[in-house]
């Protein structure tokens, strides 16, 4: 696994290269805005050990629906492996089963 460490306001967490050159590819403030939506809700991602997770997200007003592979386990820091686009009705999917960054965000509220 080649990834590295990173931080931002004090949450760290590790990227693969994957996630780094699917990132290089978006316009700056798409980028910005899925970093910032990501670190937002990792506090609340659910802890699987040993286990690939997903959740989902959309850049509002640009249709644009993505999905974040990653790791958080236990006594680890996360995993940001990969960032693929996916389609509306992946996202739809994602919004029934609380399995989306804004459902994430909202569990922190509660």
């Amino acid at each position: 696994m080649d990834s590295k460490q990173r931080s931002i306001e004090e949450q760290q967490f590790e990227v693969e290269d994957w996630f780094v050159k699917a990132l290089a590819k978006l316009p700056v403030d798409i980028r910005t805005e899925i970093l910032e939506d990501l670190l937002s809700v990792m506090p609340n991602l659910p802890v699987i050990d040993y286990w690939e997770q997903q959740i989902y997200g959309v850049i509002p007003g640009k249709n644009i629906f993505y999905v974040i592979d990653y790791i958080k386990e236990e006594l680890n820091n996360p995993i940001l492996i990969d960032l693929n686009y996916v389609e509306s009705d992946d996202y739809l999917d994602a919004i029934l089963e609380n399995n989306t960054i804004k459902s994430k965000y909202y569990e922190e509220e509660e």
